[in-house]
């Protein structure tokens, strides 16, 4: 029941310590105004028996005169609380660690669960700073995990890169949850054990940002003194077919097609990040203009001539 008693004491000045062990903390001494109920002792250093370390609490000095049985004499003791977080961060290049420069995530959605007779049960919820951070604070001993939500514009990074825990990504991919109306991705964590005042901040989450589609193109024009080089006098060809390629495992995959407007102007829009080529079809009455002329690369002619090609009994280069 925590009762102590010391009897058959002589009459004189006594006083008390208590030798408490990890994971405890020592409540605030001579609360109240009922100093049969209160706690007494403070904490005074450490010491170590048998290579445990306790913390020391001692009392103040008492006098005992004969015949007294002062009973008032008592410690309370208070469960040191634990503590989990780190970050959500952007994981720019993918690789599930959070590098110099990647920056946290504002706004996510962070649930912290508990591991009640084997089951996840939900018992907070927080949403990352302006820098990425979280943290829960305040948890008695006891397993934990936790669950990132996650737009679904992002990607979830690979779990567990590398071999440093406070910079990796730790939960995986564990299907959808809605949550007032907005569907989100979910990123699950295995479990952990808190205990003795642990404070565990190396619970990182990283996402993959979303891939904005490239756009390529810009003019087919008439180069009218055949510099290679597009004058504001020269204008453009309408009615040209440019052709796209992928280049995918070093072949070229054709992608898309299209031809040009009345200002000889194209573009292809939508496009995944990758390598492409251009290819034009030009009516055998042109000559193909010098590439790479000047140094301005938006105002030069990129193509260079690779044959003919007979389409529908016309030919072009």
């Amino acid at each position: 029941n925590g009762e102590y008693v010391f009897d058959e004491l002589a009459p004189g000045e006594y006083c008390l310590k208590f030798y408490v062990p990890a994971g405890m903390g020592v409540s605030p001494a001579d609360q109240g105004s009922d100093d049969a109920a209160d706690s007494d002792g403070v904490a005074d250093g450490t010491i170590t028996i048998d290579g445990v370390t306790y913390t020391v609490v001692k009392t103040p000095v008492t006098t005992i005169v004969a015949g007294e049985n002062d009973m008032s004499w008592d410690q309370g003791l208070t469960p040191v609380l634990n503590s989990i977080g780190d970050k959500v961060f952007t994981d720019s290049d993918g690789d599930g660690i959070q590098d110099p420069g990647e920056s946290g995530v504002p706004g996510v959605i962070v649930v912290l669960e508990q591991i009640v007779d084997g089951q996840r049960v939900e018992i907070a919820e927080t949403v990352t700073d302006s820098n990425g951070g979280y943290v829960f604070d305040g948890l008695e001993d006891g397993e934990y995990c936790l669950k990132f939500l996650i737009d679904q514009d992002w990607t979830i990074s690979p779990s567990n890169a590398g071999e440093d825990a406070a910079t990796d990504s730790d939960g995986v991919t564990d299907g959808t949850l809605v949550v007032d109306g907005v569907t989100y991705q979910v990123a699950k964590t295995v479990a952990t054990t808190l205990t003795g005042g642990e404070i565990d901040m190396t619970w990182d989450q990283g996402i993959i940002p979303p891939v904005e589609p490239a756009s390529l193109g810009d003019v087919v024009w008439h180069d009218r003194d055949r510099d290679g080089i597009q004058n504001d006098a020269e204008a453009g060809l309408a009615g040209i077919t440019v052709n796209l390629y992928r280049i995918v495992d070093g072949d070229r995959v054709a992608t898309a097609s299209m031809t040009t407007d009345a200002d000889g102007r194209y573009l292809f829009e939508g496009l995944e990040p990758g390598t492409y080529c251009v290819e034009f079809l030009i009516p055998e009455v042109y000559g193909i203009s010098p590439a790479d002329q000047g140094a301005d690369d938006s105002a030069d002619s990129d193509g260079v001539a690779n044959g003919t090609v007979v389409i529908d009994g016309d030919t072009f280069v």
